[in-house]
């Protein structure tokens, strides 16, 4: 089984990765901070971006595989890959924005964990 459903998620969601640790990089040049945030807001925030999607991002790739090589519809990879690739986006852009509650990040989250929580049902079901 070759996961070509999966390549293309990993793909987008690794150059999201990507995208984001330049931004990082980015923001410690324009502020002079080599390691750590250096107390300062806009640095902390981007590191904090960054991280969060490094923490969802690898595990939704794993499950989208796991999905596709247990045999989930074709559709259905696209529809939770789509879905995670837009939460992601959302989630990013709420959070850059502000701190607080938004509503890219509050959807972003909701969209993100309610892929991730479809696909683990799907995983447990073909288990059975």
């Amino acid at each position: 089984m070759t996961l070509q459903v999966t390549v293309l998620y990993a793909g987008l969601m690794g150059l999201i990765l990507v995208g984001l640790g330049i931004s990082v990089a980015l923001k410690r040049r324009k502020h002079r901070v080599g390691i750590g945030d250096g107390d300062n807001h806009d640095l902390k925030r981007g590191i904090r971006v960054h991280g969060n999607a490094a923490e969802n991002v690898p595990y939704a790739v794993l499950l989208l595989a796991i999905c596709e090589f247990r045999g989930l519809s074709t559709m259905w990879l696209h529809i939770f890959g789509v879905a995670m690739v837009v939460g992601r986006l959302l989630h990013i852009s709420g959070l850059t924005r502000s701190p607080g509650t938004t509503f890219g990040r509050f959807y972003g989250v909701v969209i993100s964990w309610t892929t991730m929580i479809a696909m683990s049902c799907f995983c447990i079901y073909s288990f059975f």
